[in-house]
């Protein structure tokens, strides 16, 4: 006789297995549709130009702009992910966080296509300590590692969705965001707008894209806000990270030299930039004794021209750049501000809070005080 054995599994083993045998299932049937039903990608281009730019809201979403090292990223956007992929079907993407370390988040995104049997996994990963290398809370470090969700995910779709499909949703984004020339206007105060809303005002903005005055932000330099305002928004860079380039110190050189003001040495003078004391200059007892002033015959300086118009004009233009420079400091109330008076050598910015036009010459003589 054969002895028949019977393995008998846990219950652990049997769930597994169970949930194994729904998965593959699962994915069968979904492979089995996609044959039946292929996709049409010059329709799933078309559905995802018209979804893009359905509104105006929706159009600025799909890209992104990000300043790093001197240089601009851009690139379509998770909310033109999220787009592309339902468009393009047959198809399934998922992002997951795969490890937690004292430092980092890991996350990892992936994308299948059903139809192709194409797979594409893409990992990312985060800083979850600050630059005091304390951790975040848990809070913070479920908002970074959602955020890195998003991105690996963005990246895996558009990975495995060829270009030529997404690439047109993404220029036609673009172009319904940044509008004509009749829409540059009102597009251009809502960018100064929103970023006013982050706490960072005008000047901020104006140091940011290298112009002295609103009027000469153009489309492009629209787009790019609007591109920046997506990557803050879609956690691929803080709002402190891209106002820290090399504009904020550009415009405090140009402020310092509009008040006409030298920066201040910081630390304790060397011993030979003390002013002399009593001790050093007074009499030793070895020196003879100066002589009596000479009294027989007073000087008069001769009078002094009267030059007062022209004196009091080159005071009032003075004064007026010096009011001009001091009204756009005083919207430095945010960091940027707090980095240009480090750049200046001034330590105290609580002048900066109370600035008024009327209160111009107090203000900038606090300045000059330190």
């Amino acid at each position: 006789m054969m002895n028949d054995e019977m393995q008998v599994l846990g219950p652990e083993e049997v769930s597994i297995s169970v949930i194994e045998s729904q998965t593959r299932g699962e994915m069968a049937t979904l492979i089995d549709l996609a044959k039946r039903y292929p996709r049409n990608a010059i329709k799933a281009r078309d559905t995802a130009i018209d979804l893009a730019t359905m509104d105006e809201e929706t159009a600025k979403g799909c890209f992104y702009n990000i300043p790093r090292g001197g240089k601009e990223i851009e690139g379509p956007s998770a909310r033109l992910a999220e787009i592309v992929a339902g468009t393009w079907g047959n198809c399934r993407c998922a992002a997951r966080v795969i490890d937690t370390t004292p430092t980092h988040v890991v996350a990892q995104g992936a994308f299948v296509d059903l139809q192709t049997n194409l797979a594409y996994s893409i990992e990312g990963r985060r800083k979850i300590v600050d630059r005091n290398g304390n951790r975040f809370s848990e809070d913070m470090i479920t908002v970074t590692a959602n955020a890195l969700c998003s991105i690996v995910l963005r990246n895996a779709v558009f990975k495995g969705v060829p270009q030529g499909v997404w690439k047109p949703a993404w220029d036609a984004a673009k172009k319904a965001a940044i509008g004509d020339a009749k829409t540059l206007v009102s597009r251009r105060t809502a960018a100064l707008a929103h970023f006013a809303k982050m706490g960072k005002h005008e000047p901020a903005v104006l140091a940011f894209l290298g112009v002295e005055k609103s009027e000469e932000i153009t489309g492009e330099m629209v787009l790019k806000l609007l591109g920046l305002a997506t990557a803050i928004k879609d956690g691929d860079i803080s709002v402190d990270e891209a106002f820290s380039g090399p504009g904020t110190k550009k415009q405090a050189e140009s402020v310092n030299a509009a008040l006409n003001i030298e920066k201040p040495k910081r630390g304790r003078p060397r011993k030979s930039e003390k002013e002399p004391s009593e001790a050093d200059t007074g009499p030793t007892g070895d020196e003879p004794p100066p002589p009596p002033p000479d009294t027989s015959e007073a000087t008069v300086a001769p009078p002094q021209a009267d030059t007062g118009a022209s004196q009091g004009e080159k005071d009032a233009a003075e004064l007026a750049t010096k009011i001009k420079a001091i009204a756009a400091l005083a919207k430095f109330k945010t960091t940027t501000w707090k980095k240009i008076l480090d750049e200046l050598g001034y330590d105290d910015e609580s002048w900066a809070e109370k600035v008024d036009l009327t209160d111009a010459r107090i203000a900038l003589r606090a300045l000059q005080e330190g």
